[in-house]
């Protein structure tokens, strides 16, 4: 009972400290930090850029969609865990140019988590 609970906080702990990151990193427009924890193809959705990309490419998709709208905040609004076993993070991202509704799929291989999807949508 005890190494169920154990491994159960190691989980929430390790998805919360991802979380502060991916936050802060949207918070700022940090691009390069949300970029280094995508895999090598990650599935975009972003205002018409949308397919699977390589890293580098993602990385200038992300670039050019933050130069364009600053942000100015983030805010979670959901985290957790799917049926699958993967981790999602679901928040409003609040730029110079309105609000976005950003998803984040994670997906853990080995030691290190993902982004293994990212949508970001104008929210209505």
């Amino acid at each position: 009972m005890k190494s169920v609970f154990l491994t159960w906080l190691f989980v929430v702990t390790s998805l919360f400290m991802k979380a502060q990151d991916y936050n802060q990193a949207f918070r700022t427009g940090n691009y390069r930090l949300i970029s280094s924890y995508f895999n090598a193809n990650v599935e975009l959705d972003l205002i018409g850029n949308e397919g699977y990309y390589s890293k580098a490419q993602a990385e200038q998709i992300l670039k050019d969609f933050i130069t364009r709208n600053p942000p100015t905040n983030f805010i979670q609004r959901h985290a957790g865990l799917s049926r699958d076993g993967n981790r999602y993070l679901i928040g409003t991202l609040e730029t110079s140019a309105g609000m976005y509704r950003t998803y984040l799929f994670l997906q853990k291989i080995g030691e290190i988590t993902y982004i293994k999807e990212m949508r970001i949508e104008r929210e209505h």
